[in-house]
């Protein structure tokens, strides 16, 4: 698997908080599953990413999801320039923020999701927005939840599925 810059992930949570956000999802699904609960964009090939945790910044894919599973995407129009102008916008608006817990209780009413943010994203808006940002989407992203984005990933064209199960460490050749 070689990761680009601008690729996006998708996780699986397996705790408590996880289940109750993919049986949310699942609810108002419009396939009736839901396998992801957390969503990021990858920063570079070493898998560093910009995702919305308890503070949005910087983390590593392989640091924090080793050994579970995953969806790996690649938008297939993106360039370097999409994806320097979008990441800069996107890191100048939500570097540090703390995760907007408070605003998961408005995705159990979808439409509130939309209107009630205060200019505050969980992770798969911050996805959402990124795509936006690169012309891969609409500009409604607050409102947007993971499983939306993975049914997204996986059936339209526009994307490229780079990678999906559980995931490991790269391996290096011995030269």
């Amino acid at each position: 698997m070689i990761l680009k810059p601008g690729d996006m992930f998708c996780t699986y949570n397996p705790i408590f908080f996880g289940r109750c956000i993919n049986s949310i999802q699942r609810f108002f699904s419009y396939d009736d599953n839901s396998t992801y609960s957390h969503s990021g964009i990858i920063l570079n090939s070493d898998g560093d990413t910009f995702e919305s945790k308890w503070f949005t910044r910087e983390y590593n894919l392989f640091d924090q999801y080793e050994g579970k599973e995953v969806l790996i995407t690649r938008y297939t129009k993106l360039n370097k320039k999409k994806f320097n102008n979008a990441i800069e916008i996107i890191k100048d608006k939500y570097l540090n923020q703390f995760y907007p817990v408070w605003r998961l209780i408005f995705f159990l009413i979808p439409p509130t999701a939309k209107y009630v943010n205060f200019g505050k994203v969980i992770c798969s808006e911050l996805v959402a927005h990124y795509l936006h940002l690169i012309g891969a989407r609409h500009p409604q992203y607050y409102g947007t939840d993971v499983d939306r984005l993975s049914d997204e990933f996986n059936n339209w064209r526009i994307y490229k599925i780079v990678y999906k199960g559980k995931l490991e460490l790269p391996q290096n050749p011995i030269n």
